[in-house]
């Protein structure tokens, strides 16, 4: 099941399930296609990073933020040499604290996209974007870091592009808490039929 969430509204827009033959690339269009969504952001997974799928988000007239991850080997290459090779066009560092935990996140992002050779398959793209993160837990005294990428049709605001990844992540928080306790999909009895 592919879900749309509004993340500021904190309700599931629509869902389109994935075909027992296909995945999530052939019910995202599907999902798009029922949506009302002119200017809006749409983040992805990376299931999402398709140049199909950006050239869909573009014709509904609002811009996507798709996560760049080792599926897409050469791009996510270019994209950690680009970062290695330039000054970042935008900076903007969020602190976060709750749970036992802080987290420090750094969004950097750079639209000199000269170097890299996937510009031209993708409808709009502006920039790309870098992520790293710092969780400290207060309880066992120990970090983790993690760095995530990104490409986007959004000009190089690291604010508004931090702001975005953060509340992506509220899918996993909101919705999926939702599906899973309320609507008691851990439960379901047909999952357990299937691991037998």
């Amino acid at each position: 099941m592919v879900s749309a969430y509004a993340s500021q509204n904190k309700v599931c827009l629509g869902q389109e399930v994935v075909d027992d033959k296909h995945n999530e690339i052939t019910a995202i269009p599907k999902l798009l296609d029922m949506l009302a969504i002119k200017g809006c952001l749409v983040t992805c997974d990376a299931m999402g990073y398709q140049s199909k799928i950006g050239e869909k988000i573009i014709k509904k007239k609002t811009d996507y933020l798709l996560a760049v991850k080792g599926n897409q080997k050469e791009l996510k290459a270019q994209t950690l040499k680009i970062f290695d090779q330039n000054t970042p066009t935008s900076t903007d560092t969020t602190v976060d604290a709750g749970h036992r935990r802080v987290e420090t996140r750094t969004c950097e992002v750079i639209d000199n996209l000269t170097f890299l050779d996937e510009n031209e398959k993708w409808t709009k793209l502006k920039s790309i974007v870098k992520i790293a993160s710092e969780r400290f837990n207060k309880s066992t005294k120990k970090t983790n870091t993690g760095t995530r990428y990104y490409i986007t049709s959004l000009a190089a605001d690291a604010q508004k592009i931090n702001n975005a990844v953060r509340k992506h992540l509220t899918v996993e928080n909101n919705l999926h808490w939702t599906l899973d306790v309320l609507f008691k999909e851990d439960e379901s009895l047909k999952r357990r039929m299937l691991r037998l």
